[in-house]
């Protein structure tokens, strides 16, 4: 056996070995090829994340802007005025005896009679219409309204 001296001659007479200088950089240029391959998406997942977000986004914009035109059209259908049939019966029998100005006043005076609580009483109102509608179709000098007039005319 030889001795620790000669070990260590031995050792220190070796040259150590390396790689070939452009060996070193393949290789590293590899390891960060395969890394960044492993943190990059694919394209179809790429792309497959776009239209998933922009569905999304539509579908979200499409809420609210039927949200806002539902809004809208509940509104106006809400500032609607709903007149009764008995109120309308009476208006329109207004109408038929007198100007269509009267007879929205009627029914504006009807209507607010209505919101303060107070009943109108139809029939007996509805009876004295009746009453002067038959005294203006028997009275031949009567004033009668532009509607009766363009009637006559086309009879």
């Amino acid at each position: 056996m030889e001795d620790d001296g000669d070990i260590e001659r031995l050792l220190a007479a070796t040259v150590p070995r390396q790689p070939a200088a452009d060996l070193r950089a393949t290789i590293l240029a590899a390891i960060a090829a395969e890394l960044d391959s492993r943190h990059r998406p694919a394209k179809w997942q790429s792309w497959l994340g776009h239209a998933v977000a922009a569905s999304l986004l539509f579908s979200v914009a499409t809420f609210f802007v039927v949200d806002w035109s539902e809004g809208r059209r509940m509104a106006r259908w809400d500032a609607r005025t709903v007149v009764r049939s008995d109120v309308a019966a009476v208006t329109d029998a207004v109408a038929s005896v007198s100007d269509e100005d009267t007879a929205r006043g009627v029914e504006q005076y009807l209507l607010s009679q209505l919101q303060d609580g107070a009943r109108p009483e139809t029939a007996d109102l509805r009876e004295e219409i009746e009453a002067i509608q038959r005294w203006a179709e028997a009275e031949p000098f009567a004033n009668r309204s532009q509607g009766d007039e363009k009637t006559q005319d086309h009879i």
